[in-house]
């Protein structure tokens, strides 16, 4: 039977494991804290740092989509009328253009030339 731990059951056991062979005493103290942490109840750890994973991602996302609508809306302003100008505009004499219904055969048929001429 081998030595090493099972990587199916605990995904992040064979890490641990190659960093405690291969680092000093500070990180392998660091490393036998976090693996009796995780010796306690893996499946909350594991669950842990999904959450922590997936929250980084969402911070980082977040920023990012924040940074490119920033930098596409530089430039663009607000129009500089308001609708009470707009309002004022309309009773000092201004006209508004009025509605014209339009006969829908004359619709039809200008859609019909307008295909036949192939444009």
């Amino acid at each position: 039977m081998s030595s090493l731990p099972n990587p199916l059951g605990q995904p992040w056991s064979l890490l641990l494991y190659y960093l405690d062979r291969f680092s000093s005493t500070a990180v392998r103290a660091a490393i036998n804290n976090l693996w009796s942490f995780m010796k306690i109840n893996p499946a909350v750890a594991f669950t842990l740092i999904l959450l922590t994973l997936m929250f980084g991602a969402g911070i980082v996302s977040s920023s990012w989509g924040y940074a490119i609508g920033r930098q596409a809306l530089t430039g663009v302003r607000q129009p500089e009328t308001s609708p009470s100008n707009a309002a004022a505009a309309n009773r000092s004499g201004e006209k508004h253009s009025e509605l014209v219904l339009v006969d829908e055969n004359k619709i039809i048929e200008d859609v019909q030339v307008r295909i036949d001429s192939g444009n």
